[in-house]
């Protein structure tokens, strides 16, 4: 990767696309910023079997990416435990 991905951005489209349920497609055409593409495309790997998820990527490429998807994967079950910033408060 040329530009190294702020958490903010990752946070924001992974909330998205899997709080929000989005589809990718519908992300993609949510925006014509060509860096905010690139970060709903890391996003959207989650979703590709992990046996082939970095085929093709360089070893820099497929390690950049690889550290991402740990970051969304914490994000996911920090959600998903129900403890963090992200989470509203009860009612």
């Amino acid at each position: 990767m040329s530009q190294i991905v702020p958490k903010l951005r990752l946070r924001r489209w992974a909330q998205e696309k899997f709080r929000g349920q989005r589809s990718t497609m519908e992300l993609m055409g949510s925006s014509e910023d060509p860096a905010d593409k690139a970060v709903i495309a890391i996003v959207a790997l989650l979703e590709v079997d992990p046996e082939i998820r970095y085929l093709g990527m360089s070893a820099d490429e497929a390690q950049y990416v690889k550290s991402c998807h740990t970051y969304l994967s914490w994000l996911k079950m920090e959600w998903k435990v129900g403890y963090g910033t992200c989470v509203a408060p009860a009612a």
